[in-house]
């Protein structure tokens, strides 16, 4: 009897150990799946950080080139205004020397002479016009400037908007 009481005992051992080693097998297969899943989140984690990073990155380099652009643009209104300026005082210059012209005209004594002060008038008048085109030119740039510059600072806004929005993702 004593033989077959240890051979009970031997498969219990037996059983006992194998159940061990299964449960041993299966808590280190669960520990490796778990560290897998881990590795696979902090991956995931790190390459969306680093897209993170890289559209910051893109996005704050497209705003400084904006800004750029922006403040050529505003560099060339004020090139235009002072332009539209000393158009004006031209304009106006132009005006008293057709006065003054008028008025040594009026008081030219010979014909000859009024004929000569004449041709001076026609291409002050000549000079005048040509101005006037040049002023009305400059004022039309400098309104489709602003509408650029304008435009320009909507896309900034939108950049800076973009920004927010991917820092707080």
């Amino acid at each position: 009897m004593l033989p077959i009481i240890a051979g009970v005992i031997g498969v219990g051992v037996l059983t006992y150990l194998y159940n061990e080693a299964k449960s041993d097998y299966s808590n280190a297969v669960d520990d490796y799946y778990n560290e897998v899943d881990r590795q696979e989140e902090e991956i995931k984690e790190r390459a969306k950080k680093a897209k993170k990073r890289y559209e910051l990155d893109i996005l704050y380099k497209l705003k400084k080139s904006k800004i750029e652009i922006s403040n050529s643009i505003y560099s060339q209104i004020q090139s235009a205004k002072r332009d539209l300026k000393e158009i004006n005082i031209n304009l106006k210059k132009l005006k008293d020397d057709l006065d003054v012209l008028f008025f040594k005209k009026r008081i030219a004594v010979t014909r000859e002479k009024k004929i000569i002060i004449q041709e001076q008038i026609n291409s002050v008048i000549e000079v005048r016009q040509e101005s006037f085109k040049l002023r009305d030119e400059t004022k039309e740039h400098i309104s489709k400037l602003y509408a650029e510059l304008k435009e320009v600072n909507r896309e900034i806004a939108e950049i800076k908007e973009s920004i927010k929005r991917v820092e707080n993702s």
